[in-house]
């Protein structure tokens, strides 16, 4: 007659063998939690890495010149009318200097700056230095100068205006009946070194009918 199969006796685990399990699973647990930590840290760190490189944060916004010459003054001309008219400046002479000024839009000063006509710092305005062309005693000289930052074309345009159309030494821009007259007193107020600069003003007016915006 066969013995009957004795049933394998199952050993309870000890107090020991229950908390090295545990400490095998807080450290486990840990582990994942760290994990997850530097993950986070890293997506952080790179959503921080586009922020700062993004061409489109406040200080880098321009208007949005990708075509022709005239392009830019169509796209130009409404905030130019705005504050022209306000401080009696000739629309057409703002156009004109903004294009001269800031290369129709593509010089770093304005599309990174949103200064579009080479206003230097006085005060303490948010400020940029860059090296500029100044013409001293006939001779044309580089120089380093502090130029004031703006959030928007708009503000850009705004304090040019405001600074033209409120300066004693301007004066003769507000009064001028045509804007050849008042590019010449432009100069003549100082705004400029180049001997040259009141008629490549001009030019640009004329080359681009820009007296259409005065209307």
């Amino acid at each position: 007659m066969a013995k009957p199969r004795k049933r394998p006796v199952r050993k309870r685990p000890t107090p020991k063998n229950k908390r090295h399990k545990k400490t095998v699973q807080r450290r486990r647990s840990l582990k994942s939690k760290n994990r997850l930590v530097i993950i986070a840290v890293f997506f952080v760190l790179l959503a921080l890495a586009i922020l700062l490189n993004n061409p489109s944060s406040p200080r880098a916004v321009t208007i949005d010149y990708t075509g022709s010459h005239e392009f830019y003054f169509e796209q130009m001309a409404p905030i130019a009318q705005k504050y022209g008219n306000r401080h009696h400046i000739h629309p057409s002479l703002i156009l004109a200097q903004s294009a001269l000024e800031s290369g129709f839009g593509q010089s770093d000063l304005a599309r990174l700056h949103n200064n579009y006509f080479g206003v230097k710092r006085t005060g303490k305005e948010d400020a940029v230095t860059y090296d500029t062309e100044e013409v001293l005693g006939g001779e044309s000289i580089t120089v380093s100068a502090k130029f004031r930052a703006y959030d928007s074309v708009e503000a850009s345009v705004k304090d040019y205006t405001k600074l033209v159309g409120t300066l004693p030494r301007y004066r003769g821009v507000v009064e001028a009946e045509t804007p050849e007259a008042a590019a010449k007193a432009l100069v003549k107020g100082g705004y400029a070194t180049d001997p040259a600069y009141a008629q490549k003003l001009i030019q640009i007016i004329h080359t681009y009918d820009l007296g259409q915006y005065d209307q």
